[in-house]
């Protein structure tokens, strides 16, 4: 079991100002089949940025983390979503297999952080559409 430090960072579609507030929280989900897991749960700071660590056996819990266990799933299926108050009003689409072996491409050095990039928020968006890259349009990739 390693440790894996996940990023986001969010800016207002309209404006491209860094999203933060009290009341804002962003929550980082491994998509699963069944029921999908939390990593963790982070505020935004003045940059509009939220990061969590979490474990390969946070992404590997519930029914289909057991499953996935057994047929060797290492790699997380990572969206957001954007609380307020502890009500969504933002998900991103889902980052299909991220590796959390992935290595640094100059020093091929084991990288233990992901950056999914930055997210334009718009208040509803993603929430009640596909959360997949391309729209809904291709099947779940298999485990």
């Amino acid at each position: 079991m390693s440790l894996l430090k996940l990023s986001a960072r969010f800016v207002h579609a309209d404006t491209g100002a860094p999203l933060s507030g009290p009341t804002l929280r962003v929550r980082f989900m491994d998509k699963d089949a069944l029921k999908d897991d939390l990593l963790g749960e982070s505020g935004l700071d003045g940059q509009g940025r939220a990061e969590i660590v979490t474990t390969s056996s946070d992404f590997r819990s519930g029914v289909m983390g057991l499953l996935g266990g057994l047929v060797s799933e290492r790699k997380p299926d990572v969206y957001c979503e954007v609380t307020e108050m502890g009500t969504p009003i933002f998900r991103t689409q889902v980052k299909w297999n991220l590796d959390p072996a992935q290595r640094d491409a100059i020093t091929k050095q084991a990288s233990n952080m992901i950056d999914l990039g930055t997210f334009a928020f718009k208040r509803g968006e993603g929430l009640t559409t596909p959360t997949t890259l391309d729209g809904g349009n291709a099947a779940r990739p298999a485990f």
